[in-house]
């Protein structure tokens, strides 16, 4: 966990109200499209391992580690962990990629049918110092965060993280406001943009985002 300061500028996100994943998608369950898979992938570091043995490529190249295995995958970035459930639904790819508890809030939207349920293939990382708590000069420890209001992307990597930082405080979700946002990173809706915001106290984002939040935005080293 890192708990940073910033200094700030004026932001406009759009705020969203979630609800459960199982009512939020209606997607019918659909054959799966056996040509070429889309693999999706998601802004983290650990990622660089699937993009380069797709050959470094969108579309997986010959010479490729999966084309040595007889696989051929056109790779997807996509943050919304809503929009791969989709995806994956539908019949467009076989493949969801997301920590353990964005697979575990989809569970009652995908024990509805057993040919969707996912079997864990593969884990790429730990988050071992990727992810961030970034805070306003006013919060000083994990307990200050009571009463205040985190800002976070709905559906996200964030969401048991925000959980586990807060019970070791000794604090639950009821004692915090929590404004959910759509986008991840790199748009006017994510955690990063929201921190602008004079009634946003703290987000939890990815590292790049912490770094270029608490440096004024001098630090643009993106993984």
């Amino acid at each position: 966990m890192a708990i940073l300061t910033s200094t700030f500028v004026a932001a406009k996100p759009q705020y969203i109200n979630p609800i459960p994943l199982a009512q939020l998608i209606n997607t019918p369950v659909s054959k799966v499209n056996e040509q070429t898979f889309e693999l999706p992938v998601i802004t983290w570091g650990a990622d660089i391992n699937t993009i380069y043995a797709n050959g470094s490529q969108s579309i997986t190249s010959s010479n490729s580690l999966f084309s040595s295995y007889g696989l051929k995958f056109r790779l997807n970035r996509n943050d919304k962990f809503s929009d791969q459930l989709t995806n994956y639904l539908s019949g467009k790819t076989p493949y969801l990629r997301g920590t353990l508890g964005m697979v575990n809030a989809a569970s009652d939207l995908l024990a509805s049918n057993p040919s969707v349920t996912p079997i864990i293939i593969h884990q790429l990382s730990w988050s071992s110092g990727g992810d961030a708590l970034v805070v306003k000069p006013s919060v000083r420890t994990v307990a200050d965060l009571k009463g205040k209001t985190i800002a976070l992307q709905a559906y996200g990597p964030h969401v048991d993280y925000m959980g586990a930082v807060l019970k070791d405080a000794g604090l639950t979700p009821d004692d915090v406001t929590i404004k959910w946002l759509p986008d991840l990173t790199g748009t006017n809706n994510s955690p990063a943009s929201a921190l602008y915001e004079n009634d946003v106290d703290a987000v939890f984002v990815i590292l790049p985002d912490a770094l270029a939040l608490t440096s004024g935005g001098s630090c643009r080293d993106w993984i």
